[in-house]
């Protein structure tokens, strides 16, 4: 019976998904409450912060630059039933990179991956704005079907992957302000 159980589960379950998501969108929140201690990092030394925490809650599970599918993902916990978390990072460049980084951590998803996120680290004033924009961008794509609004830096979406065709992927996009000065 127990084979049996773990055979129908082929995707990562909504509780690792939810916890997952919690402890990048607290770190995210710690990157903003002391932006100082974070400021002068790029982008591979933000998501190892990020690996740490989730490696915290995760026992080690959490890697960098797992080679996934068609390349190397950011952030990758991988699940008994060999499905997995994918994450990509992204320093805040413009909306032109929206979709393209999209498709990139789509590359990286086999058909049993099917919860991911998004993750922006914004070092601009205009915080706000750069939320707006992304919310307003990702409504225009094609390949986004539903958004909703989670808070102002935060977006859960699905969006139709183009690897394995007809899977709706869940997608939770965060922004996160690591201008010290605002």
């Amino acid at each position: 019976h127990e084979y049996e159980k773990r055979e129908k589960e082929y995707c990562i379950s909504d509780k690792d998904y939810q916890d997952i998501l919690y402890a990048i969108k607290h770190t995210g929140s710690t990157f903003e409450r002391t932006p100082n201690s974070y400021r002068a990092m790029g982008e591979e030394d933000l998501r190892n912060v990020l690996l740490a925490s989730l490696n915290s809650a995760f026992k080690g599970d959490a890697v960098g630059e797992a080679f996934r599918n068609k390349g190397k993902t950011d952030i990758c916990i991988e699940r008994e039933n060999r499905a997995a978390f994918v994450a990509e990072c992204k320093m805040w460049t413009g909306a032109k990179d929206i979709e393209k980084a999209i498709k990139q951590l789509d590359g990286y998803l086999t058909w049993r991956d099917s919860k991911t996120a998004l993750i922006y680290f914004v070092k601009r004033k205009d915080f706000i704005k750069v939320c707006n924009t992304v919310e307003k961008t990702l409504k225009e794509l094609t390949m986004i079907r539903q958004i909703t609004s989670v808070d102002k830096n935060e977006f859960r979406c699905e969006f139709a992957s183009e690897n394995a065709v007809g899977q709706l992927i869940s997608m939770r996009v965060f922004l996160f302000n690591m201008d010290a000065d605002n």
